[in-house]
């Protein structure tokens, strides 16, 4: 391993490239902002442990511009997403196969079950909502916990199925159906100030294209919103955990 960069040659805004804790020995690299210093020594031997703008954690293993330090109003530019699709779902990584697009109907008429399929698309409006909701719940999860990447247009099993379906509703177009998304975002948590701070990259997965929505770790609490209640997500493992009043308190009281 060629010399890690030391403290003092690590500046706040430098771009650099870090390795998370649990990609150790993968040769994973993460590529982002430096937000602020966790090491106060001035070398370690695993290399500074610095937290990104996008909410990542990591030690730096390279710095990637010998230029001034980019400022925060260039930074957004300049950090790019990992578009790496993990082979599963994470603490850090969540799959939806759409954002709106009921799968489930289109499997029954598949099928034959007509009758089936069509009881969905009566009741469309409804499944659309929880289809959408859940996208947030995700989103929500993920900044109450440590951030992490959502990947729309990626099943279960991490194989590609797309944004073709989805991108019907929208005229085929991105930016009408990322806009789409940032809305449905605004209705289920309603706080537009963390909304901001979520980066949005479409990617080729295959011969299909997805969309990665990169999540900060949230400096509050981030609520769900629906049905005139208000609800609140963890991200445990591979889940989006709901944790009731009591559970949820405690885990702010060591989070935030």
């Amino acid at each position: 391993m060629p010399d890690l960069p030391t403290n003092s040659q690590i500046k706040i805004g430098s771009k650099v490239a870090i390795e998370k804790k649990e990609d150790q020995d993968t040769g994973k690299l993460i590529h982002g902002i430096v937000k602020r210093k966790l090491t106060s020594s001035n070398v370690h031997p695993h290399g500074i442990k610095v937290e990104l703008e996008d909410g990542n954690v990591g030690r730096v293993k390279k710095t990637l511009s010998e230029t001034s330090p980019v400022s925060k109003a260039t930074s957004e530019t300049v950090s790019k997403i990992d578009v790496t699709i993990p082979k599963d779902e994470d603490t850090w990584n969540e799959f939806k196969s759409t954002f709106q697009y009921d799968l489930q109907e289109e499997t029954f008429r598949n099928e034959g079950k007509i009758e089936a399929a069509d009881a969905r698309r009566n009741d469309k409006k409804r499944i659309r909502d929880d289809i959408q909701k859940e996208v947030s719940i995700t989103v929500s999860a993920f900044a109450n916990q440590e951030g992490g990447r959502l990947f729309v247009g990626v099943d279960d099993d991490s194989s590609s199925l797309g944004l073709e379906r989805d991108l019907t509703y929208f005229n085929q177009s991105k930016d009408k159906f990322k806009l789409a998304i940032v809305d449905s975002l605004k209705k289920f948590l309603k706080n537009n100030a963390f909304i901001a701070k979520l980066k949005f990259e479409f990617t080729n997965a295959g011969n299909d294209e997805c969309l990665i929505i990169l999540v900060p770790k949230s400096t509050e609490p981030v609520y769900l919103h629906f049905s005139n209640t208000q609800e609140a997500y963890v991200r445990i493992q591979n889940r989006s955990q709901k944790f009731n009043t009591e559970e949820f308190l405690k885990h702010c009281k060591d989070r935030f």
